[in-house]
């Protein structure tokens, strides 16, 4: 079943979000996540990261840029305890 264009703009737009959630998380200087340990930031990263390539993996985009997103996939990876 095809995605319509609402609905793409929607995925698009949380994983744009999910950014954030990587950046927030990985920034010590940051009080989001805080309360957690490296062990589980690694964590909230991976998840957060799996959606984002699940997400790009979909074949339906139109002219999206994922460069950000890419990037922030790649930090997620990067990202040792």
């Amino acid at each position: 079943m095809a995605r319509t264009s609402e609905e793409i703009t929607t995925m698009y737009d949380a994983m744009v979000g999910m950014i954030t959630v990587i950046d927030n998380c990985l920034d010590d200087s940051n009080d989001f996540c805080n309360d957690m340990t490296n062990a589980e930031k690694q964590a909230r990263v991976l998840r957060t990261c799996g959606y984002l390539e699940y997400g790009v993996a979909l074949d339906d985009w139109g002219s999206e840029d994922f460069t950000a997103i890419n990037a922030a996939i790649t930090k997620a990876k990067a990202y040792t305890p």
